[in-house]
């Protein structure tokens, strides 16, 4: 089953949730759910529904992080799978980006 990209919208804040595995085959569809909202103030990336990140998805993690920055926007992980968070301190995603260990936007 190929991973998809949710998007919910509350105002200026959007949510893209990530289904499956955070791999290349969905950077496409990862691109074009951030650049859509690109009057967005605050960027969540939701990924409690994802199975696995390879190194192609931090650096969709990255190229996010540098155009919400262009846009003077954040962005935070929602991460409350212990494993991906473990993931993200190994490799000091945790230093990067905002990181809050929850399943939902609050």
């Amino acid at each position: 089953m190929m991973a998809t990209v949710d998007v919910a919208q509350l105002e200026n804040k959007v949510t893209l949730t990530i289904n499956g595995d955070f791999t290349f085959p969905i950077h496409r569809q990862f691109l074009d759910a951030y650049k859509a909202h690109e009057n967005s103030r605050h960027f969540f990336v939701d990924l409690n529904k994802t199975a696995y990140i390879d190194s192609a998805g931090l650096g969709m993690l990255l190229r996010l992080k540098e155009f919400a920055e262009k846009q003077q926007a954040k962005v935070t992980l929602l991460c409350a799978n212990p494993s991906t968070f473990e993931l993200l301190s190994l490799t000091k995603f945790d230093t990067i980006f905002s990181i809050e260990q929850t399943d939902a936007v609050s």
